[in-house]
């Protein structure tokens, strides 16, 4: 597919791969509302790592070690950290919220990344895009005013999911300029790894087959969301 879409125009490109990404985050917030009774946003955290690396591995195992080699570790390391507290932080959001609110707050993010981009990648930003983030903030607003009439707990958490996932936007930019996108995308889930790890050993507990089935759907889509993500 992506031999395909390297053809289409540049901003084409970019539509196609947040369509995806949005559909694709949307399914992980549902399946992890399904088991948030009784599995913690921390160990949701570990097996979506763990099982998004699963579903890599035989990608590395045929091209080797040398197929991840990354550079700028420092801000894979950042950028892994910040991703697990954005993505814990979208998960206790969506255990406490209506999803279609939660995802209404999540897609402020484009609109705050054209800043950042803006203000620390140096790129331009013309009145029609000044346009556009304006009228997708209104939009936001719109869509998120009823929920604020009773603001919780999980308003904070999404909105500091979308501060944390939006400088990892910037960090995305840098890295991709210089590594293969599979290559930045497996590095996230490394990162993440041992951080679920720590953190869900004092929330453990045992999945079930139904549970376990639940968790491996995340980390599926949620490696599928990093490689769009890369590309895009």
């Amino acid at each position: 597919m992506s031999n395909i879409v390297n053809r289409w125009p540049s901003a084409v490109q970019a539509a196609f791969w947040m369509l995806i990404i949005g559909t694709l985050v949307t399914f992980t917030l549902v399946f992890a509302r399904k088991i948030s009774d009784n599995i913690h946003v921390l160990e949701i955290m570990f097996f979506r790592s763990l099982f998004a690396l699963m579903v890599m591995a035989p990608w590395v195992a045929r091209r080797g070690l040398s197929s991840i080699a990354v550079k700028r570790p420092g801000i894979v390391i950042l950028r892994g950290a910040l991703a697990f507290v954005g993505g814990a932080c979208l998960y206790a959001a969506a255990m406490r919220m209506p999803l279609a609110e939660v995802t209404a707050i999540t897609f402020t993010r484009p609109i705050f990344a054209s800043i950042a981009a803006a203000l620390f990648l140096d790129e331009i930003i013309r009145f029609r895009r000044w346009t556009a983030i304006a009228l997708g903030l209104i939009g936001a607003l719109i869509i998120i005013r009823p929920g604020f009439a009773d603001v919780n707990v999980g308003v904070t958490f999404a909105f500091v999911s979308v501060f944390a996932l939006t400088w990892n936007s910037v960090n995305l930019k840098l890295l991709t300029k210089i590594n293969p996108p599979d290559a930045v995308a497996i590095w996230h889930m490394i990162v993440m790894l041992p951080l679920g790890l720590f953190a869900c050993l004092f929330v453990w507990t045992t999945p079930n087959w139904e549970q376990l089935g639940w968790l491996a759907a995340i980390g599926v889509f949620e490696m599928l969301t990093q490689r769009s993500m890369s590309r895009g």
